[in-house]
């Protein structure tokens, strides 16, 4: 009669087991999501070549970038790497979502030299916490070219 009892007790155990790792599993996808799972931005291309350049009449880097369908982007840090100098700001300009703009970057030549990099880095607030969005969600341009 007791081995009749252990079957259910084994099967019992062996779900609750397996709705634990389950659990664990989703826990963990959606961990990495993170706070900004649901930002997406992109330069946005023409014939996949980026509308990245550098105006030099103008000393301003031209980006034109899109933001996704499901977060707004109210403010970006922005790396300029230059051959002699590397420079951080922050650019507040809202991106709405499914929105494109084209965003103008003040770049001094004379003193960053060649601009090798641009890296853009979306930044979210969540209940007026900043939140910096990881690696997985910047955007990054080497080799701009000249407008």
């Amino acid at each position: 009669m007791m081995k009749k009892a252990m079957s259910p007790l084994l099967a019992t155990v062996l779900i609750i087991a397996a709705i634990v790792a389950v659990g664990a599993l989703l826990t963990t996808f959606t961990a990495s999501l993170g706070e900004c799972g649901k930002v997406f931005i992109a330069f946005a291309t023409v014939g996949e070549v980026p509308k990245v350049c550098f105006n030099q009449d103008t000393s301003v880097i031209e980006a034109t970038i899109e933001n996704g369908p499901k977060e707004n982007v109210p403010e970006f840090a922005i790396t300029l790497q230059g051959s002699r100098d590397l420079e951080n700001s922050r650019l507040k300009e809202n991106f709405g979502k499914s929105v494109t703009k084209k965003i103008t970057i003040p770049y001094d030549i004379a003193k960053m030299g060649k601009l090798e990099k641009l890296k853009i880095v979306p930044i979210i607030f969540k209940e007026n916490e900043e939140i910096i969005c990881p690696v997985s969600k910047n955007i990054v341009a080497e080799n701009v070219k000249e407008c």
